[in-house]
């Protein structure tokens, strides 16, 4: 079933350490992933409003 909340309390599933280092391992990734998405989506934004203040002060 894999290493989960439900697994681990529900099934008494073992958890040896090899398998709590694979499942940090993916959070961590998730982690990063994920704040690289928001920082580049934020970076986008505000270049994106930027150049549209650019135009709008140059097409006037």
């Amino acid at each position: 079933m894999g290493p989960s909340p439900l697994g681990i309390l529900y099934f008494h599933e073992a958890m040896p350490p090899e398998r709590w280092a694979g499942f940090a391992l993916v959070w961590v990734a998730l982690l990063l992933l994920t704040s690289s998405v928001l920082h580049s989506a934020r970076r986008s934004r505000k270049a994106l409003a930027a150049l549209e203040s650019k135009v709008s002060v140059g097409g006037s």
